[in-house]
């Protein structure tokens, strides 16, 4: 509920559903009554959790209340594990049923939706839903091509990244650059819109696409205050964890693993290479703190709530 349902009450609680209905910024696809939202993610993600958690039960030799968490933790794209040595493990079904859960995280809602009450058991393949899983193969096959490491690692952890779970069953201090570059970015796209992923989200990358028509004259003020906000983003997202990272140089880590470690707390990814640990001071675990606030929240909203000119 923390991604889909959580964010859609904040929204709803600050601005009126005419205003909701023309925030394509924010969430893409068919905006539904709150009841309808909440009931139909209700049963849809449980019924997603229970195949599952069932799937892992007999795929492997865990307790059903692992099996259960780890499906939750999936398919919410939330990386929590029942403990640290579970996923060490996990055969090569078992890391396909955990896949199919956090891809599922990772699409839209109205992919969802669709699935479930407009047409029953019909797939909406839109233009996000193909460009997110057109860049999911691109990563995964420069990570594997980059990366010393298994295929069906270099697939687990793209798509861990990609969908902003944060899974991780590879070192990633020893990430070379190549390997580096393509697993922030994968974090920093992040998921489809209105999903319980984190990152920019891919409708804004074909909304950034539209940028050439900006000052265009017959271009809808709804319109172009979607590409200005998909640009403001698309600046935000990896310049803000800039900051943090500086800091972190200034105390005495490297930079680039600080960075990656800053870009995954304001995506919510929560992969990590080393840096983020207890012994540091309070005032950098604010800053993280706060990265991950802001991820959790988005950025847009509180774009909307201090720049409302933005809102169509």
């Amino acid at each position: 509920m923390g991604g889909l349902s959580f964010v859609y009450l904040i929204v709803t609680t600050f601005f009126p559903e005419h205003k909701i209905r023309t925030m394509r910024s924010f969430i893409s696809g068919r905006v539904p009554q709150l009841r309808e939202l909440l009931i139909t993610i209700t049963i849809l993600f449980s019924i997603y959790i229970t195949i599952i958690a069932v799937a892992l039960f007999y795929l492997g030799e865990r307790n059903l209340i692992d099996n259960f968490a780890l499906a939750m933790s999936a398919v919410s794209t939330g990386g929590w594990i029942p403990n640290s040595q579970i996923l060490a493990g996990l055969t090569i079904p078992e890391h396909t049923v955990i896949i199919a859960g956090m891809i599922l995280g990772a699409l839209p809602f109205g992919f969802h939706y669709a699935f479930v009450r407009t047409k029953f058991m019909s797939i909406n393949i839109s233009k996000e839903v193909a460009l997110y899983f057109a860049i999911m193969v691109a990563a995964t096959t420069i990570f594997l091509l980059s990366m010393n490491v298994g295929s069906m690692d270099s697939i687990f952890n793209i798509i861990s990244a990609s969908t902003t779970t944060g899974f991780q069953t590879i070192n990633l201090q020893n990430l070379n650059p190549v390997a580096g570059i393509i697993i922030t970015v994968a974090m920093l796209i992040g998921g489809c819109g209105f999903s319980t992923a984190g990152g920019l989200k891919v409708f804004r990358l074909i909304n950034l696409a539209g940028i050439r028509n900006l000052f265009r004259k017959n271009l809808t003020r709804s319109d172009k205050n979607e590409i200005i906000t998909a640009l403001i983003l698309a600046i935000s997202f990896p310049t803000i964890p800039l900051f943090v990272a500086n800091h972190m140089q200034s105390l005495g880590y490297d930079f680039e693993d600080s960075y990656f470690d800053a870009v995954s707390a304001l995506t919510t990814t929560g992969l990590g290479t080393g840096t983020v640990t207890a012994s540091l001071d309070s005032f950098t675990i604010t800053m993280f703190s706060f990265l991950m606030i802001l991820g959790r929240i988005e950025i847009i909203l509180l774009l909307y709530m201090f720049v409302p000119k933005l809102i169509p």
